[in-house]
């Protein structure tokens, strides 16, 4: 099994728990992880990673470059921030 396939299945742990926003840094932004959560009608916020993309306007998948947008919004901002006052807890 795939590392990736054991990682989404935390969206679905998540999503049992009632979980509805989950936010991930830039290493989590994939249109698998997109597509996953969104069929589990969880928001899914993850970072942007510039160093994978050729061009930010051209992003062909529709939830990735959503989020895009969202991030770039003042709530969108505020919610990313708050992921690294959580992952200071875990270090």
């Amino acid at each position: 099994m795939s590392m990736i396939v054991c990682r989404i299945e935390l969206l679905y742990k998540a999503w049992a728990y009632g979980v509805t926003t989950v936010v991930a840094d830039a290493g989590y932004n994939s249109k698998k992880w997109f597509k996953a959560a969104q069929g589990l009608e969880i928001k899914f916020v993850a970072g942007i990673n510039e160093k994978n993309m050729k061009n930010k306007v051209n992003v062909k998948s529709k939830l990735r470059a959503e989020n895009m947008k969202y991030l770039e919004t003042g709530e969108g901002k505020k919610v990313y921030r708050r992921r690294t006052t959580i992952e200071k807890l875990f270090q």
